[in-house]
């Protein structure tokens, strides 16, 4: 399975489309111009694909698609979680997999998604990735664009503050990310690894931080 974010057009114009595609569906959201009321960080799923929006247990704005492939006998659910929106309910957000779950040493479960979406709304922030797989708390590597020149950690930390504030809001307590707990790496110098469908490696990632 896999999230394909694809561009339309220029986004500094407020122009930009998200689609989403699975290898057993094919496009799951068409590549379109984007109708009015659009939102930026959401994709418009096609209804007449036969594929079902399903809640997750516990919730009633997180959802999974799940539908039968063509020549299948068996059904299959695509492994990316889905946010809809809350005022349009024809669009959803791409949160990330279902199965990229931390549980931190208290024995505690995090879904990491919402404060790393939040953290690389920030212009300079190419990707970031939650850790702390049996730690104690939450932390965030951070991969900025470009490479350190000589900036202070201290200044790109207070851009990243307002963006942190609004990720936090979106965890439960147990789960929220302090300052001291961000990693910064630069693109140019240590990248983040990615598989080869350009998504983020979490295991790779980890070892080599």
């Amino acid at each position: 399975t896999i999230g394909v974010r694809a561009p339309f057009c220029d986004r500094r114009r407020g122009h930009l489309c998200i689609s989403i595609g699975a290898t057993e569906f094919g496009a799951i959201a068409p590549i379109e111009r984007p109708p009015p009321g659009y939102d930026a960080r959401y994709v418009i799923p096609r209804v007449d694909t036969g594929l079902e929006l399903r809640p997750m247990e516990g919730s009633s704005q997180h959802f999974q698609l799940a539908g039968r492939p063509l020549g299948w006998d068996d059904e299959f659910v695509v492994q990316d979680l889905l946010e809809r929106h809350p005022r349009d309910a024809s669009q959803y957000r791409i949160l990330g997999r279902v199965d990229d779950l931390i549980v931190l040493g208290t024995g505690e479960k995090v879904r990491p998604t919402s404060i790393e979406t939040a953290l690389t709304e920030h212009p300079d922030v190419r990707a970031a990735i939650a850790f702390g797989e049996g730690m104690a708390s939450l932390g965030v590597i951070v991969e900025l664009v470009g490479a350190d020149y000589g900036i202070k950690r201290a200044d790109v930390l207070a851009s990243l503050e307002p963006f942190l504030i609004r990720g936090n809001l979106l965890m439960d307590k147990h789960a929220k990310v302090s300052r001291e707990m961000i990693v910064l790496t630069y693109a140019e110098t240590k990248p983040l690894q990615r598989t080869d469908k350009g998504s983020l490696s979490r295991k790779s990632i980890f070892a080599a931080f």
